[in-house]
């Protein structure tokens, strides 16, 4: 399967992290500054896998007289410059209300988290993922300026992936490039804004 990819390097910059004395959070918790870290940084993977596939090419919104149907495949990869790599792999398909291709079609997609390490003194791995879910509306057969979902699951870090905790984020992003993340991680809560790439 052919992923789009793109190196983390923009959005390691613009969050503007300074996480260098973090310490390593891998015996019992993360610090707060890590747990903003890595919930931005899967929100922004996350937006801009949702934002390419939606607008890409292979994208589709199909109506007859009576009814429209959605076939978006979701594939995207984000690499980490200090290693690792969050994959976005699934589709969002099926039948939208109405004819005029205005609607909702429910998205479950799962993020896939290896050897990720652009959150400083640690390497995550998803237990197994994370899931994306939550809607993906649309307007006249074109995605909504505004779209919501929510990033849930467990991850691993710490040698041997010893260390295990959850994720549950609200994510609010739209198609100029911005969105805001709140929600837990590791128990630790966060609200934080972020920026990706326009499609």
């Amino acid at each position: 399967m052919m992923y789009r990819k793109r190196g983390f390097i923009l959005a390691f910059v613009t969050l503007g992290i300074g996480l260098a004395g973090c310490g390593s959070g891998a015996s019992g918790s993360l610090t707060s500054a890590q747990a903003s870290a890595f919930a931005m940084q899967v929100s922004q993977v996350a937006a801009q896998g949702m934002v390419d596939s939606t607008a890409g090419s292979e994208s589709s919104i199909s109506c007859t007289q009576s009814a429209c149907t959605a076939d978006i495949p979701v594939s995207y990869m984000s690499e980490c410059p200090s290693g690792g790599a969050m994959l976005l792999s699934g589709g969002v398909r099926g039948p939208m209300p109405g004819s005029s291709g205005s609607g909702m079609i429910g998205i479950l997609i799962p993020q896939t988290i290896t050897d990720w390490s652009c959150v400083s003194g640690l390497v995550i791995n998803g237990d197994p993922n994370l899931s994306v879910s939550g809607q993906l509306a649309f307007v006249l057969l074109s995605p909504a300026t505004v779209q919501s979902m929510t990033i849930t699951g467990d991850f691993d870090w710490g040698a041997g992936s010893s260390e295990k905790c959850s994720v549950n984020l609200a994510v609010g992003y739209n198609f100029s490039g911005t969105g805001t993340t709140s929600g837990t991680v590791c128990n630790q809560s966060v609200n934080a804004s972020f920026t990706f790439q326009q499609p």
